[in-house]
């Protein structure tokens, strides 16, 4: 998404910031973050999701039951003999409030940061 956006904003950017003597650094800083704040919003949003609902790297390190992740103890209502499936899928609907809390919050930018950042120019 970063790419697509910082590919689409227009060279004049950059050529007018250069030609008034700013650096590299104060460019980037000045200009293109401020535009790109959007796209970077929904982008930290996305991987909150994908880092939320990781599963095999927290199982492969965390061997505690105190720092278990979400996904991890979900699973360990399941792998007893008697499942408890009910309490397992009532933990994955509560895992589920905070992102969906989260995007209702905060989807009107979110769409507006993928449309922009999906534009090809």
């Amino acid at each position: 998404m970063l790419t697509g956006f910082f590919r689409s904003l227009p060279n004049s950017f950059y050529e007018s910031a250069k030609i008034d003597g700013a650096s590299e650094w104060r460019i980037f800083l000045s200009i293109m973050v401020p535009l790109a704040s959007s796209v970077i919003f929904s982008t930290c949003i996305i991987m909150s999701v994908v880092i939320w609902n990781q599963f095999f790297i927290p199982l492969v390190f965390l061997q505690s039951d105190t720092v278990k992740t979400v996904p991890l103890k979900i699973l360990s209502f399941t792998a007893f003999i008697f499942n408890r499936s009910d309490v397992a899928l009532s933990g994955s609907v509560v895992a589920t409030v905070p992102l969906l809390i989260a995007f209702f919050v905060f989807s009107k930018r979110i769409i507006s940061s993928i449309v922009s950042g999906g534009i090809k120019g």
